[in-house]
């Protein structure tokens, strides 16, 4: 059975070559869909928690500052899971270049560095000059988007250099100091890109309203997170503990839109992947009605006919599966080494095992059922009515 249905597939090898062809396509699309949400999802994730932790406490209600700081440490300290935590004061000063007001951009950041180390990873998405010292004081870090928003006009090639020197304060109060810009930040997310990073002590000097606003907690095992924030929760008072996906709420906004659209992709193309199976197992039993007459005067059974369809079916689908995969592969490959630069991060697609294995069940699914009802008909193919078509 298995021989007849080889020899029957290779017959006709340009109708093998476009069946091979336009289920391919298919199925790398799929797989790049897939890819491209998972891609997605990766990006988004990292992008946030990169940047700020996997958990965040902030005062009850998120406003003024958090209180028993010092209790606060003692628990993360104690907490099992907890890998790193940075307190982190915000505010909004104005900016002033050469005498001329500036934007502030998303905004003022005052950290310790040696606490931001622990927690995040923008201090090591320096790309140029250097992070903040513990021993810095009138010294800033700054991300890229907001240094190219400084000079000229945005995406213009021109932006503040390291070294150059930023006036910060208060027009209200006449509180104003300058700043040397000692690195740029380029931390591959949009708030920190549009921020400035200050040693704490100087950020409350220029603006104290929202000290300590915010701890930003890396996790030991990030698999934890909901039973870490919990624990968290429980034991501190007069604070709120959320994760990541609370955090950056339009990050589950935009992953909701990229499924709906990768999803509807998908299923156009599952419908494609039937129907192409039901048009090309028809027109061979069509074709050779008189070759299944033959067969079953020499003897064979229904089963039998069902069956070299359905591995005719199988071979299309792993010939297909295994060249569309393989472009999938290629097309990840380049996007790995050049990735789309976006304000969320830098995007590339991402292979994931499950998906993929799931990806191919399905097709394979969509495969079978669409040579069900052609080879049904060739099962209903009757002697006598071959020989009168013949006679």
């Amino acid at each position: 059975m298995i021989s007849y249905a080889l020899r029957d597939i290779s017959k006709s090898r340009i109708i093998l070559a476009c069946t091979i062809i336009g289920l391919s396509a298919a199925f790398t699309a799929v797989f790049l869909s897939v890819g491209v949400e998972d891609g997605f999802q990766v990006t988004l994730r990292n992008g946030s928690v990169d940047t700020g932790g996997e958990i965040t406490i902030k005062p009850n209600g998120g406003n003024g500052s958090i209180e028993n700081t010092d209790a606060i440490k003692r628990v993360l300290d104690e907490t099992q899971n907890v890998g790193g935590y940075s307190f982190r004061s915000y505010g909004g000063p104005s900016m002033q270049i050469a005498g001329v007001y500036k934007m502030h951009g998303y905004a003022a950041i005052g950290v310790d560095p040696i606490e931001e180390r622990s927690a995040v990873l923008i201090p090591e998405r320096i790309i140029a000059g250097r992070y903040l010292l513990p021993t810095d004081t009138q010294s800033v870090v700054i991300g890229v988007t907001l240094a190219d928003s400084l000079v000229g006009l945005m995406y213009d090639g021109k932006q503040i250099e390291v070294g150059d020197v930023i006036r910060y304060g208060s027009p209200l109060d006449g509180r104003w100091r300058d700043y040397r810009v000692v690195g740029i930040v380029d931390a591959k997310y949009f708030h920190p890109n549009w921020s400035s990073y200050f040693p704490k002590k100087e950020l409350e000097w220029l603006d104290d309203s929202h000290r300590n606003i915010e701890i930003a907690v890396k996790l030991k095992d990030p698999s934890r997170m909901e039973e870490t924030k919990t624990a968290l929760q429980s034991s501190l008072q007069g604070v709120q503990v959320i994760t990541w996906r609370e955090r950056e709420g339009y990050v589950m906004n935009i992953m909701d839109l990229v499924g709906f659209i990768t999803g509807t992709i998908n299923r156009l193309l599952v419908v494609t992947t039937f129907v192409i199976i039901s048009v090309i197992i028809f027109i061979n039993v069509f074709q050779k009605r008189r070759q299944i007459a033959i067969l079953k005067a020499m003897g064979a059974d229904n089963s039998f006919v069902v069956a070299v369809y359905l591995v005719e079916t199988l071979v299309y689908t792993v010939l297909s599966f295994a060249i569309g995969f393989l472009l999938f592969l290629l097309i990840d490959s380049y996007l790995s080494n050049h990735p789309t630069p976006l304000l969320i991060g830098d995007f590339r697609t991402v292979v994931v095992v499950k998906d993929m294995t799931v990806v191919f069940g399905i097709l394979s699914l969509a495969s079978f059922v669409g040579s069900i009802f052609p080879s049904y008909i060739a099962v209903r193919t009757r002697i006598v009515d071959i020989l009168r078509e013949i006679v």
